[in-house]
C-alpha cells in the first residue's frame, strides 16, 4: 500500500509541475537564439510553444524584415527588445498571448509663442478702442437726452454748444485713431510689395553620372550564401517540428507476482501525442503464473487473464537523448484460475473467473536508439479492485480479494515518429 501511494503522489506531483509551467510570467522565461538573415516572423514562430503565441498585425511594423541574432538564455523580453530595436515597439502578456503593439505616447502641447501672445494683444486693443467708441457714444446720447427733457424756457445756447462741443472732440479722436492705422497699413504694403521669396536650391539625391564599381571577386562568397542557406533551412525545419504529427506502438514484456507466484506480462500501447510532452491513448497486457499442484483438485494450476484500457502519459525533457515519462492507465480486465495444457496452450478446465477495474501509474526511463526508434525499462504498481476466486465444491478462497495487486517491472521498444 505504501509503494502505491508513493506513486500516485508522483503522478499528481508531476501534473502539477506540467500546469503551473503554463502560468508564469512569459516574458521572463529564458531562451537561446541563433538565426542569421531570418524574417521576424519566422522568429516568432519559432519561439512560440504550446503555452503561449504573439498576436500582431503585419500592417504595424515589417514583419518580413531580415534580421541576425544569437542569444544564449536571455529572458524573452530582452530577445523581443532587440528583435524590434529601432521600430519603436512593445509586447504585453495578456493571459497566454503575447501582444506586440506600438509603444504609446503622452502628447505634449507645445508653449505658446510670442506671436500668439502679440495677436491677442493687439485683438484686446482693437476690442478696448470698439468698447471706448460704444461708451462714448452712449454718453453722447445720454447728454441729448437729458438736454431733450428740459422744458425749452430751461435750454439755453450755451448748454447745447457744450454738448456739441463734447462730441466733436470724441469724433476727431476716433478720426484720428483710424487715420493713423490707415497710414500704417499703407506703409506695411510699400514695404513687402516687391517681396519674393528665393529660390530652393534643388541637390539631386543620386548623381547624374553614377561612378563605375568594378566588382571584386572574393572567395569565400560562396561558403556565405550556403552557410545562409543552412540557418533558413533551419528555421522552414523548427517549424514543421512543431506541427507534424506524432504515435507511437510500444510492444512491452514485464516480471510481476500474483499471490507469490511468479507471473510473466506481455501486452502493448498505443499512444497519439498532442505535442512532445503529452499523450493519450490505449494498452493492453496479458499476464501468465507459474504452474503449482493444487491439492483439493489433484492438479497443476495456475492464474492467467489480462487488462487494458486508457493510458495518460507526460514526457519530462522530450529533446534530451535520456529522458523521463510517467504514465497512468485506468481500464478492467479478467483473472481466472484454470488448468493449462502445455501442448495445445489452452485452458482445458476453469474451476473460477472473476472481472475487475485496475488503476495503474508507472514512471519510465527511455534512451533514444535512432531517430524512429527508443528503448526503456520502468515499474509500475497494480491497484485493482476485489477480485476473490473461490472452489466452486466447497466455497474456500484460492485468490484474496487484494492478492492480485502488486508492483509489475518491464522492458520495452517504442516504434514511431516522436
Amino acid at each position: 500500500m505504501h509503494l502505491r501511494a508513493f506513486f500516485i503522489f508522483a503522478f499528481i506531483t508531476s501534473s502539477f509541475c506540467v500546469v503551473a509551467q503554463e502560468n508564469d510570467d512569459v516574458l521572463a522565461r529564458k531562451v537561446s537564439l541563433n538565426f542569421r538573415n531570418t524574417s521576424i516572423e519566422e522568429i516568432l514562430r519559432d519561439i512560440e510553444t504550446e503555452d503561449f503565441a504573439f498576436t500582431y498585425s503585419a500592417e504595424v511594423f515589417d514583419v518580413k524584415k531580415r534580421v541576425t541574432i544569437s542569444v544564449k538564455e536571455e529572458s524573452l523580453g530582452s530577445v523581443l527588445e532587440k528583435l524590434f530595436s529601432g521600430q519603436n515597439m512593445e509586447c504585453e502578456q495578456l493571459g497566454n498571448k503575447l501582444l506586440i503593439r506600438k509603444k504609446r505616447t503622452l502628447r505634449v502641447l507645445p508653449p505658446k509663442t510670442d506671436l500668439v501672445k502679440t495677436k491677442n494683444q493687439s485683438s484686446e486693443t482693437i476690442d478696448s478702442i470698439n468698447m471706448k467708441q460704444v461708451s462714448s457714444q452712449a454718453q453722447t446720447s445720454a447728454v441729448y437726452k437729458k438736454v431733450i427733457k428740459k422744458p425749452v424756457s430751461e435750454i439755453s445756447s450755451s448748454s447745447v454748444k457744450s454738448v456739441e462741443d463734447k462730441v466733436t472732440v470724441e469724433e476727431r479722436e476716433v478720426a484720428a485713431y483710424y487715420a493713423m492705422e490707415r497710414r500704417r497699413t499703407a506703409a506695411f504694403v510699400t514695404e513687402y510689395a516687391n517681396y519674393q521669396k528665393p529660390p530652393l536650391n534643388f541637390m539631386p539625391i543620386y548623381l547624374t553620372e553614377p561612378k563605375v564599381f568594378i566588382p571584386i571577386q572574393l572567395s569565400f562568397n560562396e561558403p556565405i550564401k550556403v552557410e545562409e542557406s543552412k540557418e533558413e533551412e533551419k528555421g522552414e525545419k523548427n517549424v514543421r517540428e512543431r506541427k507534424k504529427f506524432r504515435m507511437h506502438i510500444t510492444p512491452n514484456i514485464g516480471y510481476t507476482k500474483i499471490q507469490d507466484r511468479d507471473a510473466i506480462l506481455i501486452g502493448g500501447e498505443l499512444v497519439y501525442h498532442t505535442n512532445q510532452t503529452f499523450g493519450f491513448g490505449f494498452v493492453g497486457k496479458g499476464f501468465l503464473s507459474r504452474r503449482e499442484m493444487d491439492l483439493v483438485l489433484d492438479n497443476t494450476f495456475g492464474y492467467s487473464g489480462g487488462y487494458g484500457g486508457l493510458l495518460f502519459e507526460t514526457t519530462f525533457f522530450p529533446n534530451s537523448p535520456v529522458h523521463l515519462t510517467t504514465s497512468v492507465m485506468f481500464g478492467g480486465g479478467t483473472v481466472l484460475y484454470g488448468q493449462l495444457n502445455t501442448v495445445s496452450s489452452t485452458i482445458t478446465e476453469i474451476e473460477d473467473e472473476k472481472m475487475f477495474f485496475v488503476l495503474e501509474p508507472s514512471a519510465n526511463l527511455e534512451f533514444n536508439v535512432f531517430k524512429y526508434m527508443r528503448v526503456g525499462f520502468g515499474a509500475s504498481y497494480r491497484d485493482t479492485s476485489s477480485a476473490d476466486l473461490k472452489y466452486q465444491s466447497s466455497g474456500e478462497v484460492i485468490l484474496g480479494g487484494k492478492d492480485f495487486e502488486g508492483l509489475s517491472f518491464n522492458a520495452f521498444i517504442k516504434l514511431g515518429i516522436f
